[in-house]
């Protein structure tokens, strides 16, 4: 049988599975209509990056934007700092949720079908840990 200090591993690290489950989970179904303070300022990390940007790469007419993708609000609110056509914006979210950093290689590869040779696509990584990163493709 188990021992006391083995149930209380059992114990714990069924609390440790359940408190990240919250963690994960929770931002998912609170509502949708919030939009919290480091979300505001990965968007701002954006638009002052994709700004700096401009003076030395055209990125405003590309064929595709491979964003991370959150959720529609922060998806939305990236496209519009930016001034991007979001019908150049293929979206994995509202099928696949919030998948972290995969959103951007797993976007890619679900819009590779619909892209032709010597079109320009951007792969976006923009997140709340507050960093940026775009690069340029030439598919």
């Amino acid at each position: 049988g188990l021992t006391r200090d083995d149930r209380r591993t059992v114990i714990d690290v069924a609390y440790d599975v359940e408190l990240a489950t919250r963690l994960v989970v929770a931002p998912i179904v609170r509502d949708a209509a919030r939009f919290d303070a480091d979300s505001a300022l990965g968007v701002e990390l954006a638009r002052d990056t994709w700004s700096a940007a401009q003076p030395f790469f055209d990125w405003t007419d590309l064929d595709a934007y491979i964003l991370h993708q959150v959720s529609k609000i922060h998806t939305a609110a990236i496209v519009e700092v930016m001034g991007i056509d979001m019908a150049r914006v293929p979206v994995t979210f509202p099928t696949r949720g919030n998948i972290g950093p995969a959103s951007v290689p797993f976007t890619l590869a679900h819009a590779a079908q619909d892209l032709v040779a010597g079109q320009r696509v951007a792969c976006m990584g923009i997140g709340s840990g507050l960093n940026a990163a775009v690069i340029e493709i030439a598919w």
